[in-house]
């Protein structure tokens, strides 16, 4: 596998981890709002 390639794949991969852990940010955030923690206030 070429270096472009190698890159190409990394930075998919990135891409797909940074997506899927603000998914699970945002859900955590909503639930923590939902449990009236007073970090929020």
């Amino acid at each position: 596998m070429s270096e472009p390639e190698l890159k190409e794949k990394i930075e998919k991969i990135l891409e797909e981890g940074i997506k899927d852990m603000t998914e699970k940010l945002i859900e955590a955030i909503k639930e923590e709002k939902n449990t009236n923690n007073p970090i929020w206030e």
